[in-house]
């Protein structure tokens, strides 16, 4: 894939509920804090639950901890890349080849989980999986409209 067909960043939730698998996005020194966001965010995604069949909040699985986390965590909060690059030493996700999975567990104690992940290779990012898909997350949206599609347009959402 060339640069021309890499994409900004977008938001952290954006980038789990609404960006599809194998889109590639650049990374640069003034972006890097933006991987690190994906990779360790503490946000909670309001998303379809699959188990419970209703709208459900999604807390982020512990992670492990990395070192200098606190500095880490104010940098990409503070957008600063010479913050984050001190922060990091010598690694970096620019020269780094590097897998990683984003898990998000339902809050109602179902069992579900949300997986997403990542690729990092030659100073790009990819979105190389994810369970539930986003078809399965966003069926929801079109329950409430199968009575008014009719059986002949009701087959081609379920598959």
């Amino acid at each position: 894939m060339n640069n021309s067909d890499c994409i900004q960043f977008p938001g952290v939730v954006q980038f789990f509920l609404e960006i599809p698998i194998y889109k590639t996005f650049n990374i640069t020194k003034s972006n890097e804090y933006n991987v690190f966001e994906i990779q360790y965010t503490t946000i909670k995604l309001d998303t379809h639950c699959l188990t419970c069949n209703k709208l459900s909040v999604f807390h982020r699985v512990e992670t492990a901890k990395l070192p200098n986390e606190s500095l880490i965590f104010q940098a990409i909060k503070d957008k600063t890349t010479k913050q984050l690059d001190g922060a990091l030493g010598d690694y970096n996700y620019r020269t780094s080849k590097k897998y990683f999975d984003v898990i998000f567990s339902c809050a109602r104690d179902c069992g579900q989980d949300l997986r997403f992940c990542f690729q990092v290779n030659k100073e790009q990012l990819e979105k190389i999986g994810q369970y539930p898909s986003l078809a399965d997350l966003h069926i929801s949206k079109i329950q409430k409209y199968r009575r008014l599609l009719g059986k002949q347009y009701n087959r081609p959402l379920a598959k």
